[in-house]
């Protein structure tokens, strides 16, 4: 299984002076689909804040989890966020990022929904979380360890107006009047997400991978048990149709013989 765009709100929400307490976007529609999980992206012209972010907060109520933070380095000015959910619910919903105390500055906004994600865990959904940050014409996530079937998301943030990503762009915004913001995806093996800034300043960014559910061929499947579909399994009962190899039922139910599954359209087949 791969991960799969659901839906994304690619205009970003912009404001430029935050107030404190609820702020409500419902530009996202989640469609119905399989496994599927919500990222929010965040990018900020300010760095000390606190809030909370929730999905469609008048009825499921879903609180999301930081998936990570950067701050710009010394001299910069902005800091970007990402927050997931697993399984969110489906239907046009409200984002409701609540801030605790308003401040004078901006606020980027991005929600991106995907099928085909595993379940197990947000820590599993969402691995191998990567930030940086620099002076230059150039801000990059820096690589972002992927799998083939995986998808990555990254954002960047800097006062400087930005062209299109390296990877397929979810948003890209130089409407502020401190910084612009941008947010990437991508189906790539260990990429990396960048942007190309009008001139060298400080900027900040971050992305994460967004791991595939379910079994694709060539897998590795633990000896004893495998995760098929997301269901733990343990093989105990007899092989059926023709062995291959001299695999025979007393090799699956005793165990100690290495036993390959290759997966050919929803058939395994044992070697």
């Amino acid at each position: 299984m791969a991960v799969t765009l659901n839906a994304n709100n690619s205009a970003a929400y912009y404001d430029d002076i935050i107030q404190s307490g609820a702020h409500d976007y419902s530009t996202l529609t989640i469609a119905a689909g399989t496994d599927i999980v919500l990222v929010v992206l965040i990018a900020w012209s300010a760095q000390s804040h606190t809030f909370t972010v929730t999905w469609d907060p008048a009825g499921a109520n879903q609180a999301m989890t930081s998936l990570g933070t950067r701050n710009a380095a010394a001299g910069g000015v902005g800091r970007v966020d990402m927050f997931g959910l697993l399984n969110p619910v489906t239907g046009n919903k409200v984002v409701r990022i609540n801030v605790t105390a308003g401040f004078d500055g901006e606020m980027f906004s991005n929600a991106t929904a995907f099928d085909g994600v595993t379940q197990a865990s947000l820590a599993a959904a969402f691995p191998g979380f990567v930030s940086a940050t620099g002076n230059s014409t150039t801000g990059s996530t820096g690589t972002v360890t992927s799998a083939s079937g995986d998808m990555s998301i990254g954002i960047v943030s800097g006062p400087q107006v930005m062209s299109a990503p390296t990877q397929t762009s979810l948003f890209v915004n130089n409407s502020g009047q401190v910084t612009s913001a941008g947010g990437s995806r991508s189906a790539n093996v260990n990429p990396s997400h960048a942007w190309t800034l009008a001139s060298a300043v400080e900027w900040c960014a971050a992305a994460v991978n967004i791991k595939a559910g379910g079994v694709t061929s060539g897998d590795a499947v633990a000896a004893g048990s495998a995760s098929v579909l997301g269901v733990k399994a343990v093989p105990t009962a007899a092989v059926t149709g023709t062995a291959v190899g001299g695999i025979t039922e007393a090799d699956v139910v005793a165990g100690g013989k290495v036993i390959t599954l290759t997966l050919t359209g929803d058939t395994f087949i044992a070697n």
